[in-house]
C-alpha cells in the first residue's frame, strides 16, 4: 500500500475514532459533573508532564534506523519497560505533594491509580514501533478503533452507575493495559529483557530520541501551565470548560494530522525532490486538519453546548477561540514532523522553548495580573497560532533557501484562506443566527468547507494532479 492510500485509510479510521470520542464526550457531559471534569483535567495535566518520557523518543529512533534485528528490539523494549517503572514510582511519590498544592485530597488516590497506566502502557511501545516500521497501519488502526470502542463503553457504563471521576481514571488504566496486550499479542516479534551492555550499543539512537523527548517535554509543560494556573486561581468548573474546549480544538491535530505522520514520513523519505513533497503534504494536512478548526472558529459557540449539554452553554465562546489555538497546534505538528524528517529534532526544542517563553508565560502573567479569562484565552490562542505559523515558515525557508518564493507563497496562501473564510463567516453570523441551531450548522458548515476548498484550488491549480500522483 503506497503512502497516499495509507493516508486515506488512516483518515477514515481516525474519522471513526473522532465520532466515537465526541459521542462518548456528549454522553459523559450530561452524566458527570463539571467539578469532576475539572478535577480530571488536573490529573491529565500532571500525567502529561511525564508522558513524553515514557518512550524516550525510541519509536522515532527505531523508524529512522537503516537496519533492525531482534537485538535492537530487545534493547529498546528493555529501555521502555525500565522507564515506565521508574516514572510510575516517581508519580506515586509526588502524588501527595500535588494534592497539597491544589488543596484537594482526592488527587492523591486518583494519581496513585493513574500511575499504573505508565507501567502497563510502555510494554507495547516496541511492538507498536515494529508495526509502524513494517507499514502495517491497517492492524494499528484496527487496534486503536477496538480500544476506542471498548474504553468508551466502559467509561459510559461506569458513569451510569455513579462512579463519577473514577470512570475517567479506570478508563485511562484500561486503555494503557489493553493497548499493550493487543500490540504484544498481534505483533509477530516477541521481546525479552537485555543487559546494559546491549543497550549501550544503541546510544546514538538514545541520543536522537533524547532530543525528541526534550521537545516533547517542553511542549507538554507548555500545555499544562495554563491548566495549573486556572486550577489554582480559578475553579474546577472553569477549568472543565477550558480543558474540554481545548481538547475538542486539538482533535484535528491529535487525531488527524498526527495520524498522517507515519504515512508522511514514508512518502517524503522515498526518493528526492523533498520540497515539492513538503508543499503537497502541507496542503493535504491543511485541508484535513485546518477545515475542522475553521468550523470551530465560526460555530464553536453553538457546537460546544450541542455536544456537551446545557450545563456548558455559557462556555461556548471558549471553543470558538480555541479553534484558533487548534490551528496553531496543526502548524506545530507540521514543524515537528519537518524537523524530525530533516534529522534536526534538537531545533524543535528551541521552537518549543520559544513558545513557552513568548506565548505561554506572558499569557499566564496576563491572567495572574488581570484575572480575566477572556484575555487569557485570547493571548494563548492568537499567540500560539502566529508563533507556530511563522516558526514553520522560517524553518522550511531556512532549510530550503532556494525555494524561498514557493514556500512563502504557500504560507501566504494558507493565511489568506484562513482570514477570508473567518471574516466571511463572522460577518454572516447575523443572518445565520436567525435560522436556528440546526439550520445554522447545515448552511454554515458546508459553506465554510466549500469556500476553503474552492480557494485552495484557485490558488493552486496544479494541486489536483499532485494529489492524484500522491495517491497513486
Amino acid at each position: 500500500m503506497n503512502p497516499g492510500k495509507i493516508g486515506l485509510y488512516s483518515l477514515s479510521t481516525q474519522f471513526i475514532q473522532i465520532i466515537i470520542g465526541i459521542g462518548t464526550l456528549a454522553i459523559l457531559g450530561r452524566m458527570i459533573s463539571l467539578d469532576d471534569f475539572g478535577l480530571f483535567a488536573i490529573v491529565l495535566s500532571v500525567q502529561a508532564i511525564f508522558l513524553p518520557i515514557l518512550d524516550l523518543g525510541l519509536v522515532q529512533a527505531y523508524l529512522k534506523l537503516k537496519h533492525v534485528d531482534q537485538e535492537v528490539g530487545n534493547a529498546f523494549f528493555t529501555v521502555h519497560a525500565l522507564i515506565g517503572f521508574i516514572v510510575a514510582i516517581v508519580f506515586v511519590i509526588i502524588a501527595p505533594q500535588i494534592a497539597y498544592f491544589f488543596d484537594d485530597d482526592r488527587l492523591h488516590d486518583l494519581l496513585t491509580v493513574v500511575s499504573l497506566s505508565f507501567v502497563f502502557g510502555v510494554l507495547g511501545n516496541q511492538s507498536n514501533a515494529k508495526l509502524n516500521r513494517d507499514l502495517n497501519f491497517k492492524l494499528i488502526y484496527k487496534i486503536n478503533i477496538y480500544i476506542s470502542v471498548t474504553s468508551s463503553l466502559l467509561v459510559i457504563a461506569l458513569a451510569y452507575y455513579g462512579y463519577g471521576i473514577w470512570s475517567f481514571i479506570y478508563r485511562v488504566v484500561f486503555e494503557a493495559a489493553i493497548k499493550s496486550i493487543l500490540f504484544t499479542l498481534l505483533s509477530k516479534d516477541k521481546y525479552i529483557f537485555v543487559g546494559m551492555s546491549t543497550i549501550k550499543k544503541y546510544k546514538e539512537s538514545l541520543y536522537f530520541g533524547a532530543h525528541v523527548v526534550v521537545s516533547r517535554l517542553l511542549s507538554s509543560w507548555s500545555g499544562v501551565i495554563d491548566k495549573f494556573i486556572l486550577a489554582k486561581m480559578g475553579s474546577t468548573e472553569v477549568l472543565a470548560g477550558y480543558s474540554r474546549s481545548q481538547q475538542l480544538a486539538q482533535i484535528p491535530h491529535s487525531n488527524i494530522s498526527m495520524s498522517l505522520t507515519s504515512p508522511a514520513l514514508a512518502y517524503v523519505s522515498r526518493g528526492s525532490d523533498f520540497i515539492s513533497k513538503y508543499v503537497l503534504l502541507y496542503w493535504v494536512i491543511f485541508l484535513a486538519a485546518g477545515i475542522p478548526c475553521i468550523i470551530l472558529i465560526g460555530f464553536g459557540d453553538v457546537l460546544f453546548p450541542l455536544i456537551m449539554g446545557e450545563n456548558w452553554e455559557s462556555m461556548g465562546w471558549l471553543l470558538q477561540l480555541m479553534g484558533i489555538f487548534g490551528l496553531g497546534r496543526v502548524f506545530q505538528g507540521l514543524l515537528i514532523f519537518f524537523n524530525i524528517n530533516e534529522k534536526i529534532p534538537k531545533r524543535s526544542s528551541y521552537f518549543t522553548l520559544g513558545h513557552l517563553l513568548l506565548v505561554i508565560l506572558p499569557s499566564a502573567v496576563t491572567f495572574i495580573v488581570l484575572n480575566n479569562l477572556l484575555y487569557f484565552v485570547l493571548c494563548i490562542s492568537i499567540g500560539s497560532f502566529f508563533y507556530w505559523y511563522t516558526s514553520l515558515c522560517y524553518a522550511t525557508v531556512n532549510c530550503y533557501p532556494d525555494f524561498k518564493r514557493e514556500i512563502l507563497s504557500l504560507f501566504a496562501s494558507q493565511l489568506l484562506i484562513l482570514l477570508v473564510t473567518i471574516a466571511i463567516t463572522q460577518n454572516s453570523r447575523t443572518y445565520f443566527d436567525e435560522l436556528g441551531v440546526f439550520n445554522l450548522l447545515i448552511v454554515g458548515v458546508p459553506g465554510q468547507i466549500i469556500l476553503v476548498i474552492a480557494m485552495v484550488f484557485i490558488l493552486n491549480k496544479n494541486i489536483i494532479n499532485r494529489l492524484l500522483n500522491f495517491l497513486n
